[in-house]
């Protein structure tokens, strides 16, 4: 991997949440929106050329169409309530029978283990886009 493609996985490592999932509670994914949010994720250095090129390397994949969700039998829900955890801060949404909209990007296998093995300081600005993000696209009782 090169200098420029591994300071593009550790750009888009901030873009990491943890999920409560029922069998793993420390399952992280990816949370990016290419849509009218992704000139936000761009001001805080995600590269769609780059996107691309780590998807080539396997690293993630992309669905530009759909994007993907995690079924909600499948997240640690408390009365449809779900608390997600970006290093240290929470966002908490209350999920009406749905699933749980995590965007366009996300980890493979290889890429969250390369994850796994380097330490990622939070960035409170790309934690605001990433609330915004999941906020809008996901049910929520308010």
């Amino acid at each position: 991997i090169s200098n420029e493609n591994a300071l593009a996985f550790s750009e888009l490592c901030f873009c990491a949440i943890n999920i409560p999932m029922n069998r793993d509670k420390d399952f992280y994914e990816l949370v990016v929106f290419l849509d009218k949010l992704w000139n936000e994720y761009e001001k805080q250095g995600i590269n769609y050329g780059k996107l691309l090129e780590l998807e080539s390397m396997g690293l993630i994949n992309i669905d530009a169409v759909t994007g993907y969700c995690i079924s909600s039998a499948n997240v640690s829900l408390n009365n449809e309530s779900i608390s997600l955890n970006y290093y240290g801060s929470q966002i908490d949404l209350d999920i009406v029978n749905s699933d749980l909209n995590i965007g366009n990007v996300v980890f493979t296998d290889a890429g969250r283990a390369l994850f796994s093995a380097i330490s990622i300081d939070p960035k409170m600005e790309m934690f605001k886009v990433i609330k915004k993000g999941l906020k809008k696209h996901n049910k929520t009782k308010s």
